[in-house]
């Protein structure tokens, strides 16, 4: 990581948010730009108006508390790596805390001022890691299309909520006509370019809300 790692940090106590600042520009090897929250409302436009690599997030702050807080971080900013520091220790909630996302829990106290730098890289570079294998199971690797397990399961949720609704959907099924007689006459690698110029033509004819999948070879 050549570039700052851009930290949120959601915490009430002035003293406790100006010791995380301090750890954070002591670190000697990375970058940390900082930006402070004393609320969640607060964090929230935070993260409507910017990109976090890193949300550090107290469970105690005055307009919401517990692990909701977490849900709502998570709900504006599924890309941010969150690791909670309290005072609050409670196995319970933490373990609560890492199944619903959160990369760390960490308790306020000696000691933890010094391996927070650490602790939010790692953070950062375990989200990324499993986003990218989140990715990679959903995604077409040649085309970047959503792949057939996320194109049905998209379609599953477009069903149900036509249900509710009354609303149809619509669902188109294209075909390549003699799509192996290219791979056959020109390569396979003219085929590739072939399907990723298909791919991003149709992207540019539907909505953002749509989906286009690549189902099959072809």
């Amino acid at each position: 990581m050549d570039e700052a790692i851009k930290v949120l940090v959601v915490e009430n106590d002035p003293v406790d948010a100006r010791l995380v600042e301090e750890a954070l520009q002591k670190f000697n090897g990375l970058k940390y730009e900082v930006t402070v929250a004393n609320h969640l409302e607060g964090a929230l436009r935070s993260l409507c108006s910017e990109t976090f690599d890193a949300a550090l997030l107290d469970l105690s702050i005055p307009d919401f508390t517990g692990v909701d807080t977490l849900n709502r971080i998570h709900i504006n900013s599924q890309n941010t790596a969150v690791l909670v520091l309290t005072r609050l220790e409670d196995e319970a909630m933490a373990i609560q805390a890492l199944q619903m996302g959160a990369q760390d829990y960490l308790i306020k106290g000696d000691g933890v001022h010094h391996i927070l730098p650490r602790a939010i890289r790692y953070a950062v570079e375990r989200k990324r890691a499993h986003d990218h294998m989140i990715h990679i199971s959903q995604y077409d690797n040649l085309t970047g299309l959503p792949n057939r397990q996320l194109f049905r399961e998209r379609l599953t949720r477009a069903l149900a909520r036509s249900s509710r609704t009354g609303q149809l959907v619509a669902l188109l099924l294209l075909d390549l006509d003699r799509f192996k007689d290219i791979n056959d006459t020109l390569g396979h690698n003219i085929g590739d370019v072939l399907l990723q110029s298909v791919a991003r033509r149709l992207e540019k004819c539907v909505r953002e809300i749509d989906t286009v999948a690549r189902f099959g070879g072809d």
